[in-house]
């Protein structure tokens, strides 16, 4: 019979016990980071790389949060625009016509149907606007991505180095 006798495992065993939370906190800090990054690269791309800002309304909607949930951490990057979607995804409006119009030179500029002048102007027919995609979220995750796994790498490996 052979006999095997491990010196050390109760030192080895406790290290293990303690990488989880070691590891759990460096995944958290590194969330946090990548988050602040994101929305960083998400508003540079509604700066005028994707889409031009004209009212800082979607580009000041942009938003990040970190949710430590137990279980998983998210890190969640959005915004709560309704017309987010459509620049994200595309698509195509139907629109049901009846805006009022006129020609200033070349130039088509639309009125409120309310004002004065719209009972006497010129209205839309019903007509579909195609808007093409110009992803700015999936984008930026798209390309954030090297520097993800990077840093999700750097925290397993200070979790590791910090329980030696």
């Amino acid at each position: 019979m052979i006999t095997a006798v491990i010196i050390g495992d109760r030192q080895y065993i406790a290290k293990l016990q303690n990488f989880a939370p070691r590891l759990r906190d460096q995944i958290l800090n590194s969330t946090r980071r990548l988050e602040f990054m994101m929305v960083a690269k998400v508003k540079g791309k509604l700066s005028g790389e994707v889409l031009k800002n004209r009212t800082n309304h979607l580009r000041g909607s942009i938003h990040g949060e970190v949710r430590d949930l137990g279980d998983k951490i998210e890190g969640i990057t959005g915004t709560n625009v309704v017309y987010a979607r459509i620049h994200e995804y595309g698509g195509t409006i139907n629109h049901p016509g009846g805006t009022a119009y006129f020609f200033n030179g070349s130039r088509c500029v639309f009125a409120r149907n309310d004002s004065l002048f719209a009972q006497i102007m010129k209205r839309t027919k019903a007509h579909k606007i195609p808007i093409p995609e110009r992803s700015f979220l999936r984008s930026s995750l798209r390309e954030m991505r090297p520097t993800i796994i990077n840093e999700y790498e750097k925290a397993v490996s200070k979790a590791a180095q910090n329980g030696s």
